[in-house]
């Protein structure tokens, strides 16, 4: 890693574990497969380590202690768990956490088209991690493809791992949420704006973004990101100008019901009230507006 100390290698002893294997890198550390030495027959873990100025300030240091400790106040299946947190001997801060086995969402959409079906129960899987962090009082902020994994399950089919609760909001009636933290293509309005409190209905607008790019490859947004800064976030604020279905019918060839129109700027309305009311009521409109029976995700909401 480049300035974070020296490369783990199979073999190596770090944070009573025994490093595996490189899994991945990236600017701020690297990522390890690794077993407790003093259960060497445990089930593999993934190492997050970080470069030892990666906390250097104080939001960093915020968002390091978030992926920590809001995973394991989530009681859900869909989420990445997180088994311990701390710093190494040599300044670098570490996150023990499950390993997954498949990949992010967005590299699946490019290689593979999803049908209405499975997209319909990624949603819904999404939903009820949203539901559940929403109910503890915290707001996920920077949902995208790149923050879902696919993992195979025992029955065969593809399940979501919702990650990076780093930049989490723990919601305070008594706090402004100030900046703009998200991603574009799937940021709010009201993200945009900055001085306006962050809601969950802020995740829930992001939910309905994903779901366009689930079923249609490509987010909503992509044209309009084209542009200028300046002019893609005035499309986002004044909401979108074309139709869901005309945009995946005539710019990507993909054909939605119908249905899919009123439930999309349901979703992604610009005033935070007139979305639904909560994620699982997202997943239940979808599966209404696609004509599917809904998912059995165990969600108690649904």
């Amino acid at each position: 890693m480049a300035g974070g100390g020296p490369r783990l290698g199979a073999g190596d002893h770090f944070a009573g574990h025994r490093i595996e294997s490189l899994v991945g890198q990236g600017a701020m550390g690297a990522v390890y497969a690794a077993r407790p030495l003093d259960r060497p027959d445990a089930p593999a873990v993934a190492i997050k380590v970080l470069t030892p100025g990666a906390l250097s300030t104080e939001e960093m240091k915020l968002r390091f202690d978030r992926e920590a400790h809001v995973t394991r106040r989530l009681d859900s299946p869909f989420v990445v768990r997180t088994y311990a947190a701390g710093t190494a001997d040599d300044g670098r801060p570490y996150l023990v956490m499950e390993l997954l086995d498949g990949h992010e969402l967005a590299h699946h959409l490019q290689t593979e088209e999803i049908d209405a079906a499975t997209g319909l129960r990624l949603v819904a899987e999404i939903a009820s991690v949203l539901d559940a962090a929403h109910a503890v009082g915290i707001v996920h902020r920077d949902l995208k493809p790149e923050n879902v994994f696919l993992v195979a399950g025992e029955d065969g089919q593809k399940h979501v791992k919702v990650l990076d609760f780093g930049i989490a909001k723990v919601m305070d009636s008594k706090t402004i949420t100030h900046g703009i933290l998200g991603t574009p293509l799937y940021i709010s309005p009201e993200q945009i704006h900055g001085q306006v409190r962050t809601t969950p209905k802020s995740d829930i607008y992001a939910l309905g973004m994903l779901a366009f790019t689930i079923f249609v490859g490509t987010a909503y947004w992509s044209v309009e990101h084209e542009e200028s800064l300046y002019a893609f976030l005035s499309s986002v604020v004044a909401g979108p100008s074309v139709s869901a279905c005309a945009r995946a019918a005539d710019e990507h060839d993909v054909i939605l019901p119908p249905a899919f129109d009123a439930w999309f700027l349901e979703a992604t309305a610009t005033d935070p009230e007139a979305r639904y009311p909560s994620a699982s009521a997202l997943a239940r409109g979808l599966a209404e507006a696609l004509r599917l029976p809904r998912p059995d995700v165990g969600a108690t909401t649904w």
